[in-house]
């Protein structure tokens, strides 16, 4: 058991639908939440009603963080069950104690940050490119880095149940363009779905991508 593990397991647990809301814009949380397994989604929402997905939460992470480290009186974003989820129901005041009084839990957390810091870059470097088709290859190849486990040479599966709605959603592009856009990289071998879980060729994947560099991620 992590760090992180021994601490939220004094706490309860709460079972999540997926679909369901654990907060709405404008919340005023009463507690924290830190993932034991599933997906969290976070996002925004148009006037129109049009969702943009922020970023994921997953296995450990915690949140909102903007509260939780009293930035805001108030959640910034929506937070959502991507998958079935489980989740470490925490008092924030505990979670503050306990930074300082444990070396090894602060630097977790930190970790944490500094993961969710790289993840917010790549997800501006594909937001930032001037196709749609690059969006994708620099979002696929962000989600590779990020939430990839190699299972072969070259080739990644995603950890991340993802549709092509959501991706739309994450790049900001129409459903139509991503279609298209999936259906020539299925053909050409870059990409295969199966139940929502995609995997990607890194080279081919790479080789649409005009940078060269390929950072790679350590993950502890």
């Amino acid at each position: 058991m992590n760090t992180l593990e021994s601490f939220f397991d004094h706490y309860p647990t709460i079972r999540v639908s997926k679909g369901e809301i654990i907060f709405s814009q404008g919340d005023t949380p009463r507690y924290a939440y830190a993932v034991k397994y599933g997906y969290v989604k976070v996002c925004n929402l148009t006037s129109s009603g049009e969702e943009k997905i922020v970023s994921f939460k997953t296995t450990d992470d915690l949140f909102p963080v903007s509260w939780i480290f009293s930035k805001t009186e108030q959640s910034l974003f929506f937070y959502c069950a991507h998958t079935d989820c489980v989740l470490y129901q925490v008092d924030k005041a505990a979670i503050h104690q306990q930074l300082k009084d444990d070396a090894l839990f602060a630097k977790k957390v930190l970790n944490q940050h500094i993961n969710a810091h790289i993840h917010s870059d790549f997800q501006i470097e594909a937001l930032e490119q001037s196709r749609a088709s690059l969006k994708l290859f620099y979002t696929l190849r962000h989600f590779s880095l990020t939430h990839g486990e190699q299972i072969k040479p070259h080739m990644v599966r995603l950890t991340l149940p993802i549709t092509q709605q959501d991706l739309a959603n994450v790049t900001g592009l129409a459903r139509e363009t991503i279609v298209g856009e999936i259906s020539k990289l299925k053909k050409e071998g870059v990409v295969a779905f199966k139940n929502h879980i995609c995997s990607i060729d890194t080279v081919k994947l790479g080789n649409k991508i005009d940078d060269e560099f390929n950072p790679g991620l350590i993950r502890n």
